[in-house]
């Protein structure tokens, strides 16, 4: 009988001083005052009244937390936080933070004495204007009087899902300070994304590329999925939209997964034959962006009246898309290092910190680690650094693309150089070949029809043929004349020698004087110029000389070389119909004018035609190759000038 009534006494005792009272946090004048080890957790299977809740804590083991980020993992029943406070001097105001937006019920009490009064009825479960505090996260106002005790007491209920949040307990002006430094980062943050957003929008604008759009619209999902974390969304766009932040992050965190996930494929350049990852990628983006947009969207409904099985498979897809997210990108960004992606080189750097974060946020929710507040501190400086290394990352490329760009277009000109030397060469071979073939060939069988018909003009008897046969010589001479004069402008003999001044008028001079009367005019002293270059400005002119016989209908034609110290001009100018041959024929170039036009650009000279009522004006412009020029001659005359009628 001794030993059991002592053994009762003993655990009395235990009991006692298991559940006694509570060491209080001391409100002195300090601005700020750790919970940590100064406030305790307990759950409870059913939800109590304030009353019970108080009753109970002498009746419950507590557990003191160790830090001020509780991590409580999934919830199924109503979790309870405790701790005492102690006001040592004058009445003040402290006030409780939680930064945890999406708790669907925060409710405060606290006792003096015998004495319950509520301090906060809250939560997501109820429109936004439930809070005492109009803020973007939770807090709670205390109010306390000189040298008083009470304790406190917050019903924490989000049943079924994570409960977890950084607590804080601070004094009136130590809060008002919070406040603005959280709205000063934040401002910073929207100011740099602002900044990043116009630079990409104008880049999109103006090379209407889709990697530019593609990264406003994972900006666009990242600072949404931001402000909505830290409770702006609630605060500003949905006030009295309850039962809906998780819901709403969610959804958003998946459209910021997925188009991450199409970014990277387009900045990446991701294909099927350049990676083995690439139709993952494609179809994970998809299959995250529907099931976070359709699922929540559905959620949303009713979101007040989502199962518990509903919810449970919807947090274990969001960490099955967490953890194929990290997977897949690490995957993708082994692969293209290893095949030295020097954009794969950015994009790590630009999500390094958040895969971390993802993976540190990933078992915090799963409860292996507690992390502390840096799963919710993190968000805001990785997005500002992986927007930044990204839009850095977009300009490298853009700069990149752009080299190549000019390095692509200077070879095109090369090659159009090539090309355009290549047909012109083969022009005139072509043309020194039928000018020859024409003299040699054709000319002498015309020689020799001519001596054989005066061979038989003399032999002939009758009057009447003889008479016929005179009358084949006119023609034969006439055509013996134009042979020479088409092998002459095809390829004028000795060009080389006699040069571009004397070849113009030789081909001046053999222009009909009807019914078109021709004019040549050389003003200043000439200047040899490299044979090449003087036959295609030939070739240009003997072209319009031709264009103008056929279409212009000119009465008066003048063909003009001007010699200037650093330049010749050759201006070739008629009176015909100008503009309104160019109305009949319509306004594209003709092919004998194309051809002029490349001619121009092969020797490095720029051709003008100016067309109107009065007739057309072509003016060539050459520059003097300095290292080929060569006097002919002695200077002649300036102003010099002969006219061909």
């Amino acid at each position: 009988m001794k030993i059991a009534l002592t053994l009762g006494v003993v655990c009395f005792v235990i009991c006692a001083a298991w559940a006694g009272p509570v060491q209080p946090i001391r409100i002195g004048n300090q601005t700020e005052w750790s919970l940590s080890q100064s406030a305790y957790l307990y759950t409870t299977p059913q939800k109590l009244s304030p009353q019970q809740a108080f009753a109970s804590i002498r009746q419950v083991r507590l557990a003191a937390i160790k830090q001020e980020h509780i991590n409580l993992g999934l919830q199924a029943g109503y979790v309870w936080l405790y701790f005492r406070l102690a006001n040592e001097g004058a009445a003040k105001t402290v006030l409780f933070t939680l930064d945890r937006i999406d708790i669907h019920y925060v409710q405060a009490f606290r006792q003096r004495g015998r004495a319950i009064d509520t301090l906060a009825l809250t939560g997501d479960a109820l429109p936004f204007s439930s809070r005492p505090v109009r803020l973007n996260y939770f807090a709670i106002p205390v109010k306390m009087a000189a040298h008083e005790e009470a304790d406190i007491l917050i019903l924490l209920e989000k049943k079924n899902e994570y409960i977890s949040g950084n607590i804080g307990l601070y004094s009136a002006s130590q809060f008002l300070q919070k406040v603005r430094t959280d709205s000063a980062v934040v401002a910073f943050f929207l100011g740099i994304a602002a900044f990043i957003f116009l630079f990409n929008f104008f880049l999109w604008f103006s090379l209407d590329d889709s990697v530019h759009l593609l990264f406003m619209a994972h900006q666009v999902a990242i600072v949404s999925f931001v402000l909505i974390n830290l409770g702006y969304g609630f605060e500003f766009l949905w006030p009295t939209f309850t039962y809906s932040n998780s819901l709403i992050m969610t959804m958003v965190s998946g459209i910021w997964a997925s188009t991450n996930l199409f970014l990277i494929k387009k900045y990446l350049n991701l294909t099927a034959t350049s990676s083995r990852f690439y139709r993952v990628v494609h179809w994970l983006a998809w299959y995250i962006l529907i099931v976070s947009i359709v699922g929540c969207s559905l959620s949303l409904l009713r979101p007040a009246s989502v199962p518990a099985y509903i919810l449970k498979l919807g947090l274990s897809l969001l960490l099955i898309w967490i953890i194929a997210n990290a997977i897949v990108l690490v995957s993708v960004f082994v692969e293209q290092v290893g095949k030295r992606n020097q954009a794969a080189y950015i994009y790590v750097a630009a999500l390094s910190f958040m895969l971390i974060s993802s993976v540190v946020y990933t078992l915090t929710l799963l409860n292996v680690i507690n992390a502390g507040s840096y799963t919710t501190d993190w968000l805001i400086p990785s997005f500002l650094w992986e927007e930044t290394i990204l839009a850095f990352g977009l300009t490298v490329r853009y700069n990149r693309f752009r080299q190549q760009y000019f390095t692509l277009q200077l070879s095109l000109a090369h090659e159009q150089t090539r090309t355009n030397e290549a047909i012109i060469q083969a022009q005139e071979s072509e043309r020194q070949r039928i000018a020859a073939d024409l003299h040699d060939d054709l000319g002498g069988t015309l020689a020799t029809i001519r001596r054989r018909l005066t061979d038989i003009r003399q032999h002939l008897r009758d009057p009447q043929a003889a008479h016929e046969l005179d009358a084949l010589e006119p023609l034969i001479r006439q055509s013996s004349h134009d042979l020479r004069r088409i092998a002459h402008n095809l390829m004028p003999p000795e060009f080389a020698r006699i040069g571009l001044r004397a070849a113009l008028e030789q081909l001046v001079q053999s222009q009909p004087s009807q019914p078109t009367r021709f004019s040549f005019v050389v003003a200043g002293s000439e200047y040899r110029l490299a044979t090449d270059v003087e036959l295609n400005l030939y070739r240009i002119v003997s072209e319009l000389i031709q264009n103008i016989n056929k279409h212009a209908q000119a009465a008066r034609t003048a063909v003009q070389l001007l010699y200037h110290n650093d330049h010749l001009t050759i201006m070739v100018e008629d009176d015909g119909l100008g503009s309104r041959a160019v109305a009949n024929e319509g306004n594209k170039p003709g092919l004998g004018l194309t051809s002029s036009q490349l001619r121009a650009e092969y020797i490095g000279a720029q051709l003008w035609r100016e067309v109107s009522l009065g007739g057309t004006l072509v003016m060539i412009d050459v520059p003097y190759a300095t290292a080929t020029h060569t006097l002919r001659t002695e200077p002649k005359q300036a102003n010099e000038s002969m006219s061909v009628t």
